[in-house]
């Protein structure tokens, strides 16, 4: 089995479009994701929704734990205001789906995390 390893989408569809490709071409047949699908480009829902159909294993990062929690970044004011952008597109069904991540997968020996194995999530 092939697997694809991806991190830090952070709403970047343009990127995040060129990546699934290449992973298509690799004939990859999963993908692991190790969070912040969300966070600082413009189209969270488009990357969310493209990982979602392709059932990839998410993780959660610190950017998507901040709409799941309805919380503002406290390291950066424009990471905060990013966010309310990112609460217009990230909401109800999308928002279920994120509450879903967990900050850690494990199988086998590989374990994944998105910050750390201290902090998996930051």
């Amino acid at each position: 089995m092939k697997t694809a390893i991806l991190s830090d989408a952070h709403g970047n569809w343009p990127a995040l479009r060129k990546v699934l490709a290449e992973i298509e071409r690799l004939g990859c047949d999963r993908i692991i994701s190790l969070g912040d699908v969300t966070g600082y480009y413009a189209q969270p829902a488009q990357c969310l929704d493209a990982l979602v159909e392709r059932e990839a294993i998410q993780m959660l990062g610190n950017h998507d734990v901040y709409l799941v929690k309805g919380t503002a970044c406290d390291h950066s004011k424009t990471v905060a205001n990013l966010i309310i952008h990112q609460r217009k597109e990230i909401y109800g069904a999308r928002l279920e789906i994120l509450k879903t991540f967990k900050p850690r997968h494990t199988e086998c020996a590989l374990s994944c995390v998105h910050g750390s194995w201290r902090n998996p999530v930051d």
